[in-house]
């Protein structure tokens, strides 16, 4: 998987998280005894991703200390707050490839990624997505026959099951170009509805398991989970 670089997003203060992980970023909250960030750039390595971009902000000097000896590794630094779509368009700049893989920082999915990464089309946004038993925390997605992103609902205090959102995107540069004059935005408000009203945004349903770490009882679970699924 040489021809994809991958961005991570690992900018945010994790304020949710805040009342037991609060000197770090929140990709950096410690599993055991190594960084969250850790597992989820061994995970990519062990697919074959190994072009490997972090889009920093707040207390970038940690992660960037973390990682120096990582060859593969890159640290973008934001010199001020983008917001997800902003420190994405910033990072396109000063990547090489085309093809591009964009992950949430504190997002953990184990199974098999082949299924998105050779779906990939030039002109299409693909998203990746799983099937879970509860959406009301996360938002679900609804696809319509062709695999083509119709509308996302916002979470919702009723409980059904549903395809979410993994935070996780590939695509071609070329298809946020018409983004790139932007500089602070969000890619889940401001980007991705304008791309789905326009029709690019296709979404692939991968199996496994997800962890988010953003809340304080789920970073618990990921205590014993993540260093078991690796």
């Amino acid at each position: 998987m040489e021809n994809i670089e991958v961005l991570i997003l690992v900018g945010g203060k994790g304020a949710r998280l805040q009342s037991v992980v609060s000197d770090v970023p929140k990709p950096m909250a410690p599993i055991g005894d190594r960084p969250f960030l850790d597992y989820l750039i061994e995970n990519l390595e062990n697919q074959g991703l190994c072009n490997i971009s972090l889009l920093s902000g707040y207390k970038a000097e940690l992660i960037a200390d973390h990682f120096k000896a990582k060859k593969n590794v890159k640290v973008i630094v934001e010199d001020k707050p983008l917001g997800t779509g902003g420190a994405i368009i910033n990072a396109l700049k000063e990547v090489e490839g085309e093809r591009i893989l964009v992950l949430n920082g504190d997002t953990f999915f184990h199974g098999a990624l082949t299924p998105l990464l050779t779906t990939y089309h030039k002109d299409r946004f693909l998203m990746g997505l799983t099937l879970v038993e509860d959406v009301s925390r996360y938002g679900e997605v609804f696809l319509n026959e062709s695999n083509q992103v119709e509308k996302m609902k916002e979470k919702q205090e009723s409980s059904s099951s549903g395809l979410i959102n993994l935070g996780m995107y590939l695509f071609n540069k070329e298809v946020l170009s018409s983004f790139s004059t932007l500089e602070k935005s969000s890619l889940e408000t401001e980007i991705l509805p304008k791309l789905i009203a326009s029709g690019h945004v296709f979404g692939q349903a991968l199996k496994g398991d997800f962890i988010d770490i953003g809340i304080p009882s789920d970073y618990q679970k990921s205590q014993e989970l993540i260093p078991r699924w690796l």
